[in-house]
């Protein structure tokens, strides 16, 4: 619990004897279950913020109040999490990923403007708390959250591709050059995004060196096997060949997948070496 008295100590009763229930495996103190209430000195913009990071956190469990700071649990559910790494101060929101909380109680509370202490919310600990919804989104869905991530980058990087195009056209280079020059670029920006981003547990597996030298390559080979897949599919196949754009979306698809496994299993891998 915060120990400024915005968390109410005469709940803990209440919280203890939640616990007693052998099916609850953490309690938390809840500003927005049913009897729930926060001080009405709020501003709009906190009110605002409060719930876009709750709506964040849904993915994760299914609980009100998934932020709180006023919580327990035993000490047998506490000693299921292997590592506890959270960035920030959600911690409550650690635990129930990490312990594989599913039975969670929630009892009401009233959540007062502190009284000890200036509050911690602030730009960068809201940075922080999208860097550890990245990481619970890593440990609890695993490869998917990476290739999730993988296609947004992916999808930046065309926007990239795109622009660094326009702009050499715009200044008279020749076409051919200008494509070079503008796959090159994007390449060199999914590299550094996913590297931070992405694949960022694992960016000191090799020296950067390397990684850049191997994602080059895996794009390479991403590249050849999108345009063999959508040449293939728009020669062979009728329907293919008549609707050329979605041969060409269904490589695109193949070479990313392609890209994605090579990223993960070769360019950013653990190993050194």
């Amino acid at each position: 619990m915060d120990a400024d008295l915005s968390h109410p100590p005469e709940a803990l009763s209440r919280m203890i004897k939640a616990l007693e229930n052998e099916r609850v495996e953490i309690v938390v103190g809840s500003r927005y279950v049913a009897g729930g209430t926060t001080d009405g000195k709020w501003s709009w913009l906190r009110k605002l913020n409060s719930k876009v990071a709750t709506l964040m956190a849904r993915p994760f469990c299914q609980i009100s109040d998934p932020l709180a700071g006023y919580f327990a649990l035993p000490r047998v559910v506490f000693e299921r999490a292997e590592v506890l790494n959270p960035v920030g101060y959600k911690i409550g929101l650690e635990l129930i990923v990490k312990c594989d909380c599913t039975r969670v109680a929630e009892v009401p509370i009233h959540f007062s403007e502190r009284c000890f202490g200036q509050s911690k919310l602030g730009l960068r600990q809201q940075i922080d708390y999208l860097r550890h919804l990245k990481r619970l989104a890593d440990f609890k869905f695993g490869g998917w959250s990476q290739l999730a991530q993988f296609c947004v980058v992916g999808a930046s990087g065309v926007a990239v591709d795109l622009l660094t195009y326009a702009l050499l056209l715009r200044a008279a280079i020749a076409i051919s050059l200008a494509r070079a020059i503008a796959i090159f670029t994007a390449m060199s920006w999914n590299f550094v995004l996913n590297r931070r981003v992405s694949f960022s547990a694992s960016r000191f597996g090799r020296p950067i060196v390397d990684q850049y030298f191997f994602w080059l390559a895996s794009c390479g080979l991403g590249a050849i096997t999108s345009w063999a897949a959508a040449v293939s599919l728009s020669f062979f196949t009728a329907f293919f060949a008549e609707h050329l754009f979605i041969a060409a979306i269904l490589g695109i698809a193949l070479g990313s997948l392609i890209n994605f496994i090579l990223a993960r299993y070769w360019v950013f891998t653990d190993e050194v070496g």
